[in-house]
Order: structure tokens, then C-alpha cells, then sequence
């Protein structure tokens, strides 16, 4: 194993997010957690460009494929990286909690992308849901809305 994929095993782990590659739903969740890991922080390493279900990784599948019922013997993060991966890990929580997960997941890494990568302002939601739409999802207006407003609360966008 290299370090980045050491270091991703490692925060998985801390996230509490199974690395898994069972299902689709499994390799979905992988993908969007660690797109939003890195965007709360967490330099993993991994590019990501818009595929069809959100932001996507190839090099995050290969490492998760190549390396994830491996278990890095000796390493641990460091006590800073922990305590962002700490507060992440509650927003983690509460989208396992939701009745579809691998939309949740789904919603909020891809309003983020859409913003992130200029294609879309913070607050234009109508924008962000004719993204949606143009890219085949079928998220709702109120869906988009009530995404930003949570990747807000959750200092992934800034306060209105």
C-alpha cells in the first residue's frame, strides 16, 4: 500500500464509512464521502471531474478496489487531522441516518461540484437544479435547497 491509499483506509475508518465495494450504492457512498472529505479539508489527493451520478474519482476506485481489505499495520493520522475527520464524521452520521443514503450522498456532493467548479453561484438555486436536471438527476428545486442550505450549515459553503 502507498501512503494515499494508507491514509484513505485511515480515514474511512475514522468516518466510520464502510470500504466496501460490494454493491453500487457502497462504491457511490465511497466515492461522494471522500469527495466531501477533501472538500472540508482532508488532503487525500484525489481528482475528481463530473461523471454521471456526481463527482467522480478513477484513481479512487483503483486504490479502493486494489487496496481496501487491506489493514495498515503501525499508521495512525495525526491528533489535527483527527479532530477535523471528528466533526466530519457527525455530518457522516447523519446522512447514513437518511432514509436513502446514496441519494443523500448523491445530492449534496453534486450541488457542491456544481458551485465548486464555477458552474453555479451559492445561492442560485434554480441554476444549480437546471444542472441537475441537464445531467440527468432528478432532484427537485426544494431538494437543491435544502442541500445548500446544508452544506452551509456545515461550513462546506458559506453562510448566506
Amino acid at each position: 500500500m502507498n501512503r494515499r491509499q494508507i491514509a484513505l483506509k485511515l480515514v474511512l475508518a475514522e468516518l466510520d464509512v464502510p470500504a466496501t465495494m460490494d454493491s453500487f450504492g457502497d462504491r457511490l457512498i465511497l466515492q461522494k464521502a471522500v469527495y466531501l472529505a477533501q472538500q472540508a479539508g482532508i488532503p487525500l489527493g484525489y481528482h475528481f471531474c463530473w461523471y454521471l451520478r456526481g463527482p467522480y474519482s478513477r484513481d479512487l476506485t483503483a486504490d479502493a478496489y486494489s487496496t481496501l481489505s487491506e489493514t495498515p499495520a503501525g499508521w495512525t493520522l495525526g491528533e489535527a487531522l483527527r479532530q477535523k475527520l471528528a466533526r466530519l464524521s457527525d455530518f457522516m452520521r447523519q446522512l447514513k441516518a437518511e432514509p436513502d443514503p446514496v441519494k443523500a450522498y448523491e445530492l449534496l456532493a453534486s450541488v457542491l461540484f456544481s458551485v465548486n467548479t464555477g458552474q453555479a453561484q451559492v445561492g442560485d438555486c434554480g441554476r444549480i437544479t437546471q444542472l441537475m436536471r441537464a445531467a440527468g438527476k432528478d432532484f427537485t428545486q426544494e431538494e437543491v435547497n435544502g442541500a445548500v442550505q446544508r452544506l452551509r450549515t456545515h461550513s462546506f459553503l458559506p453562510a448566506a
